[in-house]
């Protein structure tokens, strides 16, 4: 072997210039990998946010796509400017799938950008939802003072002195003794029919102001001493000597059908005479009649537990019993009775 050919591990140290050679030639290659891969990534950033990136295909799961354009695909993209009914604001429209099938421009010229992994585009942060605004709420209203005046509480009634001046114009035969009984509610009614007023036997302030100026019942002519019926009005006037003792409520005949039709509930008009009296109760057919006064056959003027204020009766003339009490021990037989008026009347054929 020759000097020329022995290896290097002789021993002998080789010169430092030729050991450092391979490693310089080695970090050359390595910058210029480096170089060549950095302007790559400069090309490559520069141009990723213009051009959509191509995007691996889609396994399909649901069956053949929707051609573009069917009515029944929902849009891709929202309309610029519409912020959605709830007021948050609309994400930025996303790349549809056709767009993502879009060839892409010639990799000779560009390489394409799925070489190198895409840096994922910063979340931004969701728009913080719009506080809602309230409804308008209508204020409740003030309450304020009142402008009407509550009714003032009527004044309790004296009914004696209601009583003994019902006595002294001669609607009232009983005693002023503040009982407010059907007699007393019946000489009420007299008075207020006579003066016009609301007949129902309740002394208000409308009759308590009629009792101070009265008006004076109304009378047709005929004998001095006599029971003059007001059929037209429900009352019945006793005249003595030409003078009026009192007038009385009554309720006459309802004109209504009883005994199976053959009959009718009316009251004789015409002038009769007290023909003859029972003192006490008399119970007939159509009820019982208190102390009755009879002036034509089995019509009587008598006492009753029901003297409303309009017609009621089968055809006799009703007073209360107090009054019918008092027209039998102060009337004499013979007395003359005068009827008019009234619908539900007949003549009687003598």
């Amino acid at each position: 072997m020759t000097a020329f050919e022995a290896p290097w591990t002789s021993g002998l140290s080789a010169p430092r210039s030729r050991r450092r050679r391979p490693a310089a030639g080695s970090i050359l290659v390595l910058l210029a990998v480096v170089l060549a891969a950095s302007g790559t990534a400069l090309v490559s950033a520069g141009t990723w946010a213009r051009t959509p990136a191509a995007l691996p295909p889609v396994p399909d799961l649901a069956g053949p796509a929707v051609p573009a354009g069917d009515v029944d695909s929902p849009p891709d993209i929202q309309p610029q400017g519409d912020d959605g009914a709830d007021g948050a604001v609309v994400p930025p429209a996303r790349v549809s799938d056709a767009d993502a099938e879009a060839p892409q421009p010639d990799p000779a010229v560009e390489p394409p950008a799925a070489s190198l992994p895409a840096e994922p585009a910063e979340p931004t942060e969701p728009a913080e939802p719009a506080e809602p605004t309230a409804s308008p709420v209508a204020e409740e209203p003030t309450e304020g003072p009142s402008t009407v005046e509550p009714a003032p509480t009527p004044e309790p009634v004296d009914l004696v002195a209601v009583q003994r001046r019902l006595k002294q114009l001669g609607y009232l035969l009983g005693p002023a003794d503040g009982v407010e009984g059907q007699q007393t509610r019946a000489s009420v009614m007299a008075f207020q029919r006579v003066n016009g007023l609301s007949v129902d036997g309740i002394v208000g302030p409308v009759t308590l102001a009629a009792l101070d100026s009265p008006v004076a019942p109304e009378l047709s002519s005929g004998p001095a001493t006599r029971i003059e019926i007001d059929l037209t009005r429900q009352l019945a006037h006793v005249v003595r000597d030409g003078t009026r003792v009192v007038t009385l409520h009554v309720s006459s005949g309802n004109g209504e059908a009883y005994r199976a039709g053959t009959a009718h509930a009316r009251t004789p008009v015409g002038d009769f005479r007290i023909e003859r009296r029972i003192h006490g109760e008399r119970h007939a057919e159509l009820g019982v009649l208190y102390d009755p006064l009879y002036f034509y056959r089995g019509f009587a003027i008598h006492g009753s537990n029901s003297v409303p204020n309009h017609p009621a009766s089968h055809g006799c003339v009703r007073v209360t019993p107090a009054d019918a009490r008092w027209l039998i021990s102060n009337v004499a037989d013979g007395t003359p009775v005068r009827l008019h008026g009234g619908t539900h009347v007949f003549s009687p054929s003598r």
